[in-house]
């Protein structure tokens, strides 16, 4: 099957199962300039869905550059207003939103992290509630990805520019399982189904902790909190009791840390692209839940500043369980984009933790957030641990030590 066929049938999955139009929806499309016939076709593909209105806003990277480089000193301490209202407007009207992930992996590299960084903290309260809602499952979002040259090449350099595209298509297309069956929905649908193994087992056991230990010197104790819930595959809008899936490709079951319990040392096992800043054999030691300190052989100083936003941003909020011998992973492939790097890979993510992974953390303050070891922060960012060797013992509530993973992969 040629490459346009699978992503026809690629734009299928996305509206139908990642937004899951029906009729009378909205839906916002965040893209790439780079990427509008992709963008078209989705736009067309969710209107025969039924959609009411899509509206698409497009980024160039090039600019968001250039403004890091050049703008005015003041401009990165003031989140813009007409940007504030678009988002309020999502949470008041309920509006779905897509985002076609096709950034550079090294866009920004050069432009001072801490002029991103504070422009991000400058977002925090303007935000707050989008982003509250968006975490706590109240609004429905997808993230798929959609190749340029600049990320392909990054990903196939030993590859022309279009050749480089079309082996990252086919990868893309891989990911989400297109090809196994004739009904790409169909497919997908089977391969969720798959995740609710791991995610009940997970969840039958209950485990106070876990403790990770590979080859790479990761030897790292995570304490669960008390109530804590694992997922994984399709979500369910609170507000409209609808489905969605939020990240397409999916191979992950996840809960959050006890952000005030965790000790010990971690090592990434893959790059990380954060703010187009590219990361690279980096770590972190924590103490009573806090990193201590980092260390990196690229992007070091990327990684103090983000620590640095918040009291959050130094904790873990997630904790995610993904095999080794997962399809994403079996490509061999760094992808420089953590959709995709962090479905190939067991992993954590400094900053917010996700509510629907705390259900009692409903209605709670801040401090009582924090006592429950819920982590609240304006970050969340994956990094990827997972490696063939990867091994995970969980310790129960009574003290049983169970393994969870040996070898990379679950156990059970």
């Amino acid at each position: 099957m040629k490459n346009q066929e699978r992503i026809d049938k690629y734009i299928q999955l996305i509206v139908h199962r990642g937004v899951q139009i029906t009729v009378g929806d909205k839906l916002i499309i965040f893209s790439m300039v780079e990427n509008p016939e992709i963008t078209r076709a989705v736009v067309a593909e969710a209107y025969k869905a039924g959609a009411r209105e899509v509206v698409v806003q497009y980024k160039d990277e090039q600019i968001s550059r250039l403004t890091g480089l050049y703008a005015a000193d003041e401009v990165f301490d003031v989140y813009p207003k007409w940007q504030a209202e678009l988002y309020t407007m999502i949470c008041e009207e309920n509006v779905k939103l897509l985002h076609l992930a096709s950034e550079d992996p090294e866009a920004l590299n050069g432009v001072e992290p801490s002029r991103l960084m504070r422009l991000q903290k400058a977002a925090q309260e303007p935000l707050k509630t989008y982003r509250s809602q968006l975490m706590g499952d109240y609004l429905t979002w997808s993230i798929a990805g959609v190749p340029n040259i600049a990320w392909a090449k990054k990903v196939y350099p030993e590859l022309d520019e279009a050749a480089a595209v079309e082996k990252l298509w086919d990868s893309i297309l891989y990911s989400v399982h297109i090809d196994d069956q004739d009904d790409p929905l169909a497919g997908w649908d089977a391969h969720t189904a798959r995740l609710q193994h791991a995610l009940e087992q997970m969840n039958d056991y209950n485990f106070k902790s876990l403790h990770y230990t590979n080859s790479l010197g990761t030897d790292l104790f995570i304490g669960l909190p008390e109530g804590h819930a694992w997922e994984g595959g399709k979500s369910t809008n609170k507000t409209t009791n609808t489905k969605f899936n939020a990240n397409m490709p999916t191979e992950e079951v996840f809960s959050l840390a006890d952000c005030n319990n965790v000790e010990g040392v971690v090592y990434s096992s893959k790059p990380l692209s954060y703010s187009g800043v590219l990361m690279e054999n980096f770590g972190f030691r924590f103490e009573a839940g806090r990193v201590v300190e980092v260390f990196a052989e690229n992007g070091k100083d990327m990684l103090e500043e983000m620590i640095a936003s918040d009291d959050g941003a130094g904790r873990i909020g997630e904790v995610a369980l993904v095999p080794y011998h997962s399809p994403i992973s079996l490509m061999d492939t760094i992808f420089y984009n953590t959709l995709y790097d962090e479905n190939a890979s067991c992993h954590l993510a400094l900053g917010a933790a996700y509510p629907t992974t705390l259900p009692a953390s409903d209605g709670k303050t801040p401090e009582e957030l924090k006592a429950m070891g819920f982590n609240e922060s304006l970050i969340h960012v994956d990094f990827m641990i997972g490696t063939a060797d990867l091994k995970i013992i969980g310790t129960t509530q009574d003290g049983q030590e169970i393994p969870v993973f040996i070898d990379g992969d679950f156990a059970f």
